[in-house]
């Protein structure tokens, strides 16, 4: 299986780069648009491995324009497994199928935008981007990129009023129908200009050649009933879960129900989708590194365990025995895997990021050992954590560990200073410097998202 690419963008000015990062990290928050892989600053590699110091960006990789497919172009298929998938004859019922999926996927990511005040307001080919996933004609996943006239509110940019898209529709279109008022809200901007794009999509034309009645028929299709013509102007309703059941059956999807799968539960909650899932929401889940993570605590609970022990072993002031870790106590369980989820956070707070260790992205540097600081920040935060768990099942500290006594004691619960004049804290620097093994293990690498463009490009 190959790797995803990368979309590496840099910025002339920091300002531009700054407004083009806070649109991006507004929608990533809604699970729209590609996601943020890493930001940075570094050479320009498209001048030259000397080139000036840059802003950059670097995205999830989401396909090729839907305006390139309008053209005859192809969506590449998810990390170049299979043959890429080309729009299907105009009038044709496999295009038919494709415009349903397209629709259903842009309309659940107005809808995200729409229920928190977001407006996109520049919906045209050029900013959708499509891949597949399969070889069906349903088989495709369209995204929206290029956040720079999102909106929240009233706000809108001046360039709306004068896209093709705009006067298309609230100028000739409104003109044609007898519409007297022709203002329009954001929200009747971003569903108006999606009927536009469905129209496109259904005959092939450009907006510029888009009749009055390609129009009618785009605003008939199945769950497009939250934008109509009224008798003096556009009606436009809030997008409901109603009009995307409705999409998703002209699309062929299946609503994930009960009996589904846990990696289909589990992605059908982070995709907010409506309850729909398809192929690249089952493989962004099984990239994730917080996923795998979690499937996987048990058995870094284990390795921890297993050092664990042989530390023991080494230390002579301990007498207490070896144990199994399922034979422990339930607290003890509870803590080596309330630990082994806890190592992404420390990763990521350290300025790192996991990644599947099969799925690294190029182009980012493995962090195979951590430094003395970084190793002593994991361990003291991570006897921060094991004495908040203890301390809140009511544990207390003892000169002794005694699990038996009223209220249990234990002679490791002091604050870190505390611990380090006892020499105690060694067990706590070992599970730090262990840290990246572990995980490792597991199948998840550590690396730094400080990007090297020159790895991407091969030396």
């Amino acid at each position: 299986m190959t790797e995803a690419p990368v979309w590496l963008t840099y910025f002339s000015s920091y300002s531009h780069f700054k407004e083009e990062l806070g649109c991006l990290e507004q929608a990533n928050a809604v699970k729209v648009g590609p996601r943020i892989l890493a930001t940075g600053k570094g050479p320009d590699i498209l001048e030259g491995p000397q080139g000036p110091e840059r802003c950059y960006i670097i995205e999830e990789y989401l396909g090729v324009s839907l305006s390139d497919m309008l053209a005859g172009g192809e969506a590449p298929c998810l990390f170049g497994e299979g043959a890429p998938i080309a729009l299907c004859e105009v009038e044709s019922e496999e295009r038919k199928r494709q415009v349903a999926k397209i629709l259903f996927d842009i309309t659940a990511a107005l809808k995200n935008l729409h229920d928190k005040t977001l407006f996109y307001l520049d919906l045209k080919p050029s900013n959708i981007c499509v891949q597949a996933y399969g070889p069906n004609c349903a088989d495709l996943r369209a995204s929206l990129v290029d956040f720079e006239s999102m909106r929240a509110a009233i706000e809108r940019p001046p360039s709306v009023s004068s896209a093709p898209y705009y006067k298309a529709l609230f100028q000739t279109y409104a003109q044609n129908k007898g519409l007297e008022d022709r203002s329009a809200s954001n929200r009747t901007i971003d569903q108006g200009f999606l009927c536009l794009l469905v129209a496109c999509l259904t005959t092939g034309k450009t907006v510029s050649e888009l009749r009055e009645e390609d129009i009618d028929e785009a605003l008939k299709l199945p769950g497009m009933e939250f934008f109509k013509v009224g008798d003096k102007r556009f009606l436009d309703f809030a997008i409901t879960n109603k009009h995307l059941d409705a999409l998703a059956r002209a699309a062929g999807l299946e609503k994930i129900g009960k009996g589904a799968t846990e990696l289909d539960l589990k992605a059908a909650e982070l995709a907010n989708r409506g309850g729909y899932v398809d192929g690249v929401d089952r493989v962004r889940l099984e990239r994730d590194p917080e996923y795998i993570l979690n499937k996987r605590a048990l058995d870094i609970a284990l390795v921890c365990h297993k050092h664990y022990n042989e530390v023991k072993l080494k230390d002579a002031t301990r007498d207490d025995t070896l144990e199994d870790f399922m034979s422990q106590r339930g607290i003890k369980i509870r803590q080596g895997l309330r630990q082994a989820c806890d190592f992404q956070g420390y990763v990521e707070e350290l300025g790192y990021r996991l990644a599947p260790k099969d799925r690294c992205d190029e182009g980012f540097r493995l962090v195979t050992k951590l430094d003395d600081d970084e190793v002593e920040w994991v361990a003291m935060t991570e006897h921060a954590h094991w004495m908040a768990l203890h301390e809140a099942e009511g544990w207390v500290y003892g000169e002794y560990t005694d699990e038996e006594a009223d209220p249990p004691t234990n002679r490791f619960l002091l604050d870190w200073p505390q611990l380090c004049e006892k020499g105690l804290q060694k067990y706590d620097l070992e599970t730090a410097r262990g840290m990246i093994g572990y995980l490792e293990e597991a199948g998840l690498v550590v690396c730094d998202i400080r990007y090297d463009p020159l790895l991407s490009i091969g030396s």
